[in-house]
């Protein structure tokens, strides 16, 4: 599956990772932690988007038990299956204080598959772009070669002016409310047989 691409997961866990509706999920369960962690110390491992790899140390193709490594337990964790009939499952790890959320895919053997964004201090090739508005992001992502630009409206009765800009060269959402930029979801790379590209993990 192309899990940014693939038209059906991006309108049902993508575009609403960082807050899931349980509702529609075919199978869904909670699990909360209240673990603390030092945020700045945690920021500085996850500061740079880079397409195709993941955000800083965090890895796509990293196993459950390796982000916790790397960032600590989640605050939040909800398993979920969008099958009509239960099938395989997907889970996401929320981290509030992070404005992060990840995703993992028992298809994958449950590894990272998606991220998602909403930090304002997170750079992509040098540039901090949450809180830019439309036409200033659309300029600077003019100009990083990050391949053709597709635009779309999912706007709704519950999001009125919910827009997406998309670089599908690289991976990569741009999320805006009210044309602003309030977030940033990535996936892995695939190659022609639509096979991901797991990047190394050291």
């Amino acid at each position: 599956m192309d899990y940014l691409k693939d038209t059906g997961y991006k309108q049902e866990v993508v575009r609403t990772m960082a807050t899931l509706n349980k509702a529609n999920c075919g199978v869904c369960h909670l699990f909360v932690s209240n673990l603390p962690y030092n945020r700045k110390t945690m920021n500085q491992k996850i500061q740079e988007i880079k397409s195709g790899e993941g955000l800083g140390q965090l890895k796509f193709g990293m196993s459950t038990n390796q982000v916790k490594q790397v960032i600590g337990e989640p605050d939040e964790v909800e398993t979920y299956s969008y099958e009509t009939e239960e099938g395989e499952l997907s889970e996401t790890w929320h981290y509030d204080s992070l404005e992060l959320s990840i995703s993992f895919d028992e298809e994958e053997d449950w590894k990272l598959v998606s991220i998602a964004i909403s930090a304002a201090d997170i750079t992509f090739k040098g540039h901090k772009l949450i809180g830019l508005k439309r036409d200033e992001l659309i300029k600077i992502l003019e100009g990083l070669d990050i391949g053709h630009l597709e635009y779309e409206d999912w706007s709704s009765a519950e999001s009125p002016n919910h827009k997406l800009i998309s670089a599908e060269d690289v991976e990569i959402n741009f999320w805006l409310d009210d044309d602003e930029l309030t977030e940033i979801q990535l996936g892995p790379l695939f190659d022609d047989n639509d096979d991901i590209k797991w990047p190394k993990i050291a």
